[in-house]
């Protein structure tokens, strides 16, 4: 007899914000199987503010086909001030950039450019600002209706298999596949049971500073 066919890899994203759903596009174009769940009814909501988008973003947000979307939906970041921890300004108000601060040095055509026209000229994208919902919108309207993406789902719990994993919903249901991936926010219930299955394997293995720290850095 021959060997058995291997069931296909599975993930399952939880959290349908913007990085959960950048994921799924990702997935989907490259033809990974996944399941994204989102705790809200609704995942374009009006909530959050401002999105800032710079060109390291942008260039992933190309290669899921939803740059040319955003671009159409947003406006051009025209001034910004960057600041220091001791208050002087890095970048200030679209001016002059610091040249010392750059890893590579600036071209003779580079030196009255502004930040905004060097990013452009190195990366070939620019900076762009909207609201978040409007980027969620987007990433939401590429998947196309995908039946994958299950709202009102909310994480109970995770169970560790040796031949994958299960995730068991508040409603009741159980989703299975390979790797639990949390997009789920500042307050991750993906994080906290991560952090408590890290304790059964190997107590103490992520300090209370960690976990504060973590915390500080994301809220």
């Amino acid at each position: 007899m021959g060997k058995p066919t291997p069931e296909p890899f599975k993930a399952i994203i939880v959290g349908a914000g913007i990085t959960g759903l950048t994921l799924a596009n990702i997935f989907k174009r490259i033809g990974i199987d996944f399941i994204l769940l989102e705790a809200e009814h609704k995942i374009d909501r009006r909530v959050g503010f401002i999105y800032g988008c710079w060109p390291y973003a942008a260039r992933i947000l190309d290669q899921i086909d939803c740059w040319n979307d955003l671009e159409l939906a947003t406006d051009t970041l025209a001034e910004h001030e960057i600041r220091l921890d001791d208050g002087s300004a890095l970048i200030s108000n679209g001016g002059g950039i610091d040249p010392n601060m750059l890893v590579s040095p600036l071209l003779e055509s580079e030196r009255e450019a502004t930040d905004m026209d060097l990013c452009l000229s190195r990366f070939g994208y620019d900076q762009r600002v909207t609201e978040r919902h409007i980027l969620v919108r987007i990433l939401l309207e590429k998947l196309g209706g995908d039946p994958r993406v299950i709202t009102g789902e909310r994480v109970a719990t995770i169970l560790h298999h040796a031949d994958g994993v299960q995730l068991l919903s508040q409603t009741g249901h159980t989703y299975s596949g390979d790797i639990v991936v949390g997009c789920d926010g500042v307050h991750s219930v993906v994080r906290r049971l991560m952090w408590e299955r890290a304790d059964e394997v190997q107590p103490g293995l992520i300090s209370t500073p960690d976990k504060q720290g973590d915390r500080a850095k994301t809220g």
